[in-house]
This record gives C-alpha cells, sequence and structure tokens, in this order.
C-alpha cells in the first residue's frame, strides 16, 4: 500500500509554523518536521537532511515536501 509522508524543515518555529502544525493536528495529519532545533546550514543542509530521510521510505511511498513558514492546511 502507497503511503503519503508530509514533511517539512524547521530548526525552529516562526511564520506560520505553528498555525501548521494545529491545522495538521486537526484534520489527523502527520507531519515529519526535519532538523528541529539544529543550526540552519543553509539550503543545501536542508536539502540534504531532507534527501537522506526521503532514501529511507519506501520507494512507491509519495512524498509531499511543505514549507515551515508560509504554510497553512485547509
Amino acid at each position: 500500500m502507497t503511503t503519503v509522508h508530509v514533511i517539512t524543515y524547521a530548526t525552529h518555529s516562526g511564520g506560520t509554523f505553528e498555525l501548521m502544525m494545529k491545522d495538521a493536528k486537526r484534520y489527523g495529519m502527520q507531519i515529519s518536521v526535519l532538523g528541529w532545533k539544529e543550526p540552519w546550514t543553509g539550503y543545501y543542509g536542508k536539502l540534504r537532511k531532507v534527501k537522506s530521510h526521503v532514501e529511507q521510505l519506501p520507494a512507491n511511498d509519495i512524498v509531499m515536501v511543505v514549507d515551515a513558514f508560509d504554510t497553512r492546511i485547509n
């Protein structure tokens, strides 16, 4: 069975991050937060972390990467 994974990258709370996480909880959606409380190492660091996470998932699964600070779920 194919699973949909929703992931984001955030080192801290900011922008609409808290609202997005509350939205996800309201709708029963699990969002994996990568990079939490780690130092920001730039966009390549973010991409490396996302790539590493995705490589651990089953090949037939669907991955949705959402921006942590500009996204709302509705």
